[in-house]
């Protein structure tokens, strides 16, 4: 800064022969900085307008040049571009700069919360960063990924964490039908926060997941376990169904669609986005069942639009 200076007000001094010349020289510097800043006024969305804003800008430029630690992050997609929270000892950030596929929770000392939209915003003293929102479009696999009928597959070549890991997928949606038969579903699922909500709408949805996720003793990007979370709740409205159907009601020939299954996605993604129950006899077999009460914290985030699709079915074989 202070080699800028010199360059900037004090070297032309010397080299300039007349104070026309002086003139004409600070004019063109006055002109210049008057264009650039023009422009980031007229063109830089996340700009301050504020003097304030203004103020602060420039201690923050101050500070990134004269400090050794970097005191602005960005932030892409929901994820830091550093580590941020994998550190005990978290660095003070200044700024923040986010793209407009993402949201901030910022928590202070107090727990006090407010939501960080797009663009470039600065972080007060005793603040940090408690959760990150991706708030692009979503697609996950929920259940076996491989399309193989997890009752014969075996393969040796997989090593013990692969396996176990096929494992875990296969737990996250085995279920036995009213006849006690095992059947494994895989989900395709599809999500994404409503571009048609609110400003205020969907800030009070982001406290609304935070709060969730803080009360569960979890921090940081929250895509995957909003994944999980999802993931589960349609694992669990599925048990409900089938928990009342015999197996044979399940099977159909593999040229035709079942209007059974199609009848069951149709109560998944109704109860899991709207949570709006009308079908009487199938609001009393919801009530009765403890397992939704996963879907609950769904019920307050209305700008999340979700779409569930069956990708696979596989029914064990010895049905009476």
């Amino acid at each position: 800064m202070f080699t800028l200076v010199i360059i900037l007000v004090i070297f032309p001094f010397f080299i300039l022969k007349s104070i026309s010349s002086a003139i004409l020289y600070f004019s063109l510097l006055f002109i210049s900085f008057g264009s650039s800043l023009f422009f980031w006024v007229r063109f830089v969305p996340f700009f301050p307008v504020s003097f304030p804003g203004f103020i602060n800008t420039i201690q923050t430029l101050i500070l990134s040049i004269l400090k050794r630690t970097k005191s602005s992050y960005h932030i892409q997609a929901g994820k830091f571009d550093r580590d941020y929270f994998v550190i005990q000892n978290k660095p003070r950030l200044d700024a923040l700069l986010i793209d407009e596929n993402s949201a901030v929770i910022v928590i202070n000392d107090a727990g006090e919360k407010h939501v960080s939209p797009p663009g470039y915003q600065f972080i007060k003293i005793r603040e940090q960063v408690l959760h990150t929102f991706d708030l692009g479009f979503h697609h996950f696999f929920w259940g076996p990924r491989e399309n193989v009928n997890p009752f014969t597959y075996h393969n040796p070549n997989l090593d013990l964490n692969q396996t176990h890991l096929y494992s875990l997928n296969v737990a996250q949606t085995k279920c036995q039908t009213k006849d006690e038969i095992t059947v494994v579903p895989s989900f395709s699922i599809f999500y994404n926060f409503s571009s048609l909500a609110r400003k205020k709408q969907m800030e009070v949805m982001l406290l609304n997941v935070s709060d969730y996720f803080s009360a569960n003793k979890i921090n940081g990007e929250l895509q995957i376990e909003i994944n999980n979370l999802i993931g589960e709740c349609v694992t669990n409205i599925w048990k409900v169904l089938v928990e009342n159907t015999n197996t044979k009601r399940l099977i159909f020939p593999t040229n035709q669609k079942s209007s059974l299954i199609d009848d069951f996605l149709l109560k998944i993604n109704t109860t899991i986005n709207t949570k709006i129950i009308e079908n009487e006899s199938y609001s009393r077999t919801l009530k009765v069942s403890n397992r939704l009460e996963s879907v609950k914290p769904l019920e307050q985030w209305e700008a999340l639009i979700i779409r569930v699709f069956l990708k696979s079915l596989w029914i064990q074989k010895d049905i009476p």
